[in-house]
């Protein structure tokens, strides 16, 4: 994985099961909830190039981008400064 490219894509959703299946089809996702992310399933591409989380939303879900899609990258480095 190059500095920079996109490594994992949280979702917040209303409805899991709707949310599951649109995503599912449109985009062809494998969708599941391995064992530790029960209730938080965890997508990936047909091709392997990505992967992220469906997560529920709601008033009361403490999530760390707060209830807003969340992107994380991938770095070759990390500097302090």
């Amino acid at each position: 994985m190059a500095h920079g490219d996109i490594t994992h894509i949280d979702i917040p959703v209303s409805n899991m099961a709707a949310a599951t299946g649109f995503y599912g089809t449109l985009f062809g996702w494998q969708i599941s909830e391995p064992p530790g992310f029960e209730g938080h399933p965890m997508w990936s591409t047909p091709y392997g190039v990505g992967s992220g989380g469906l997560s529920p939303r709601s008033e009361d879900f403490a999530d760390p981008v707060g209830n807003a899609i969340g992107l994380y990258e991938g770095v070759t480095e990390m500097t302090e400064g």
